[in-house]
């Protein structure tokens, strides 16, 4: 028995790098979706928010291919008289962007609710921004930058 078995065929996969902040060791189990672990571990992670999506049915067809460009995963519509209700999924940091562009797509009558749901793997590039401030993890910088105020 000497060929391969390939796990999850078909399935995406990616390659983090895992670093465990505590002291003691963190288990995960492999039944266990891995980006809700224990917060001491340190990866990439996306925060996703759930979404409530109400739009008129006639503009149903203009929502859906921009849901699916900002990676939004939409569950079966309910139809509701004439309006469809979405729920989903969206990444975070993609909110604003949908808010922004459901207006001219529902004109101005689509109403959206978001709320933190979970936190996902980071697909693709990693986000980045500046640090805007001192860096409380070089100590030298943060006693420096403290001094300054005093």
């Amino acid at each position: 028995m000497s060929e391969r078995i390939e796990l999850a065929p078909g399935r995406d996969r990616i390659r983090l790098e895992v670093t465990n902040t505590s002291a003691r060791v963190v288990r995960v189990s492999s039944h266990y979706p891995f980006w809700r672990t224990n917060r001491r571990l340190e990866f990439d992670r996306e925060a996703a928010r759930g979404f409530r999506l109400d739009v008129p049915a006639d503009t149903l067809g203009a929502v859906l291919p921009v849901l699916a460009r900002l990676r939004a995963v939409p569950r079966t519509p309910a139809t509701r008289g004439s309006w469809y209700l979405l729920e989903g999924e969206i990444p975070a940091a993609r909110v604003h962007e949908l808010q922004q562009a459901l207006p001219a797509l529902t004109r101005g009558e689509g109403v959206l609710e978001c709320a933190f749901d979970h936190y996902q793997p980071v697909r693709g590039p990693v986000p980045t921004r500046p640090r805007s401030d001192h860096n409380p993890r070089n100590r030298e910088e943060y006693l420096l930058h403290v001094m300054r105020r005093v």
